[in-house]
């Protein structure tokens, strides 16, 4: 349930990706770089893509169609943005999990990384769930830290701002939009 956010206004979500990995070798140039051509057809972040149960959780409960991924890199940093089309259950191993996947347009990817010890020294820096943990796959970012990574994103990639605008301004699918019951909520 959305308790932070007005309803129908997406959530953002900070999501790591490893290449350093045991199990998982996944890097997220991948996915700005040839984003039809890659795992699953076009699909990234798929059934294979997250195992920390603290994650699903979140994927579970929390997160929803359109809301916003900040995609992070291990060891480099922030490499861009991606809005989340599907969310779903699968089986992994005999056990049932939940995962996503991203939207490949729009989707803004930045040549300059926002890394981890600049996120740090952001106003609050210190405050955000990542920053403070540091291990983990999905974590969610407050609306007033997206605001500050974003600019410190901009300052580092000035030349990315007309695409971020478009990004951020993008319509919702069609798919995402119910007639609303009496109550006047989407059904």
């Amino acid at each position: 349930m959305r308790t932070t956010q007005p309803y129908g206004a997406p959530r953002f979500w900070h999501v790591t990706a490893s290449q350093y990995g045991p199990k998982y070798d996944y890097h997220w140039n991948e996915f700005y770089d040839e984003p039809q051509g890659n795992r699953e057809g076009g699909e990234w972040c798929g059934r294979d893509g997250i195992d920390h149960g603290p994650s699903i959780k979140r994927i579970r409960e929390q997160m929803s169609l359109n809301d916003i991924v900040v995609s992070y890199q291990a060891r480099e940093g922030i490499l861009g943005l991606a809005r989340v089309e599907k969310k779903y259950r699968c089986t992994r191993k005999g056990k049932e999990i939940w995962t996503f996947d991203l939207r490949t347009s729009p989707a803004v990817g930045f040549k300059n990384p926002l890394t981890c010890a600049e996120m740090r020294r952001l106003p609050g820096g210190e405050e955000i769930e990542f920053v403070r943990c540091l291990r983990g796959t999905v974590f969610e970012i407050k609306p007033f830290e997206f605001k500050r990574i974003l600019s410190a994103l901009l300052r580092k990639n000035p030349k990315e701002r007309g695409y971020v605008d478009l990004f951020l301004n993008a319509p919702r699918p069609a798919s995402l939009w119910r007639r609303p019951n009496r109550k006047g909520k989407p059904q």
